[in-house]
This record gives structure tokens, sequence and C-alpha cells, in this order.
């Protein structure tokens, strides 16, 4: 609002329509920012974490591949080995 505006309706509507209007463009200013602050962190989340949780994702299912081969190969080795010792500690090997 320019000072010229204000100043005519303050002699038309009086001091309270002044503050009113004055809380209405304050606040219609602040979701102004607000959306520009949103749209941002949501393009964020699109654009980066997206990517990122998908990266994350296969190197976890890497990582679980390796591991359950690992145990694979270590199962073979120890029954090759001597498979009545496994037996006799209680473990089971499927």
């Amino acid at each position: 609002m320019n000072p010229i505006d204000l100043s005519k309706m303050l002699e038309t509507a009086g001091p309270v329509a002044v503050l009113i209007a004055f809380f209405i463009w304050r606040d219609y200013k602040r979701e102004l920012t607000m959306t520009a602050r949103l749209q941002y962190y949501e393009d964020f989340l699109r654009t980066e974490l997206v990517g990122l949780i998908k990266t994350t994702s296969d190197a976890i299912i890497a990582s679980t591949t390796t591991r359950l081969a690992t145990i694979q190969i270590l199962k073979e080795l120890r029954n090759k080995t001597n498979p009545d010792a496994l037996r006799d500690e209680g473990v089971v090997l499927k």
C-alpha cells in the first residue's frame, strides 16, 4: 500500500479498517514467501532425495547379495571340512 491510499482509507473507513487491511496485506505477503519456500523444498525432495534413496537402495541390495553369497560359501566350506562339528554345536544350516 502506498501512503496516499492509506490516508484516503483512513479518512473514509477509519483506523480499524486500516488495521484490518494492513494485516490482510501482511499475511498475503507471508503466504507468498511461504509458497516459494515450500516449492523449493518440494523440488529438492523430488530431485536430490529421490536420487539419493535410489543409490542407497542399490547399495543395500548389493551388500545383501554379497553377504548372502559369503554365507553360502562359508556353509559349503564348513560342510566340506567337518559337517558333524556343526551338528554337535546345535547349528542348523539351511
